[in-house]
């Protein structure tokens, strides 16, 4: 039962740590664009049905160079 539980907070860390890169990833393609976002924070991080991140809400957003 122990070892279940510690398996299942590795996939939850895991887990974590993909949607984490992903968004890095999100923000990364946005600034090779020009575009900076200004409002990330939780609310604006949305999961799809696969689980792939994308953000949202660019109403602060701004495009630079």
């Amino acid at each position: 039962m122990l070892q279940d539980a510690m398996l299942l907070m590795k996939l939850l860390c895991f887990q974590l740590l993909m949607w984490f890169v992903e968004t890095c990833e999100a923000v990364k393609y946005l600034h090779e664009r020009g575009v900076v976002h200004r409002d990330i924070k939780p609310l604006n991080i949305f999961l799809t049905k696969d689980n792939s991140v994308r953000l949202g809400d660019f109403g602060v957003s701004a495009v630079i160079g």
